[in-house]
């Protein structure tokens, strides 16, 4: 009798060990229903680096909802111009009235309008402002074109070149922006 008890005991805590985890995911929240503790600078830079990814550039883009995510107001999409972009550096956050601010450099290397690419060296300056919704900071107000990377945007081109080369089409115009990009 001790011993059919053992075995019921046994089999009995190897299910719950095993039932546990799968309980305890499902019914804490994820991080999608927590409120987002992150500093103002981790959005801005989080942001950023999407951007940088080609967040804004299509909303079919999969970054283009994270963006959505960090907005007050995320509707974002429909530039006809982007930057194009070497790199960026985030700053420290200055407390306002209002929120808090966070000013981005860009290194620009050019723009693409209109399918075109213009090379135009410079720096840049944007301030980020952000609010706080319940214990969350989103990025408030911001309107400014993508900021897209280089390498971003030449894997990009690359890819809608092999597409049109399987298609059986040559398009010059993809060929003259990866080939400019390349030496910027």
């Amino acid at each position: 009798m001790k011993l059919k008890n053992k075995r019921v005991l046994v089999v009995g805590l190897g299910i719950a060990a095993a039932l546990f985890p799968l309980a305890f995911g499902v019914f804490l929240p994820s991080r999608a229903f927590c409120q987002d503790q992150r500093s103002p600078r981790e959005i801005v830079e989080e942001y950023c680096t999407l951007d940088a990814a080609g967040g804004n550039f299509d909303s079919r883009n999969p970054n283009f909802k994270i963006i959505g995510s960090l907005l007050v107001n995320p509707d974002e999409a429909g530039y006809d111009t982007s930057v194009i972009i070497r790199s960026f550096s985030v700053g420290n956050p200055v407390a306002g009235k209002t929120g808090v601010d966070v000013q981005v450099t860009y290194a620009n290397v050019g723009l693409l309008a209109g399918g075109k690419l213009s090379k135009e060296l410079g720096s840049e300056k944007a301030t980020f402002h952000l609010s706080k919704l319940g214990k969350s900071w989103k990025i408030d107000g911001l309107r400014i074109d993508p900021h897209i990377s280089k390498e971003w945007l030449l894997a990009e081109f690359e890819r809608e070149l092999r597409a049109e080369e399987k298609a059986g089409a040559r398009n010059q115009d993809i060929n003259a922006n990866i080939a400019l990009l390349r030496q910027w």
